[in-house]
């Protein structure tokens, strides 16, 4: 894993990330070296991704069968799932 740590300057922010980044590296040898088998990477990938939404991004991100889908699912694939939706608002 050849990822390194940059600090933001917000102490707080940077805080978490390292958090995160701790938790990646303690996984990724059980992932067999493949980071997107890790979980905190995906959690990670969600905070990055919806850290700047706000309560109408959201709105728009809960439609439709959002609730049902997001109830099917569990761990990475639940991530996954919600990072695709914020993505695709993100697009429009």
């Amino acid at each position: 894993m050849k990822y390194e740590f940059k600090p933001s300057g917000n102490k707080d922010f940077d805080k978490i990330i390292y958090q995160f980044d701790k938790q990646i590296k303690r996984e990724y040898p059980l992932s067999k070296g493949n980071i997107k088998e890790c979980p905190s990477f995906w959690q990670k990938t969600l905070f990055l991704e919806t850290f700047n939404l706000d309560i109408n991004d959201w709105r728009q991100i809960r439609v439709g069968d959002y609730w049902k889908r997001l109830s099917e699912l569990e761990g990475i694939e639940k991530n996954k799932f919600i990072i695709n939706k914020v993505r695709r608002l993100s697009l429009l």
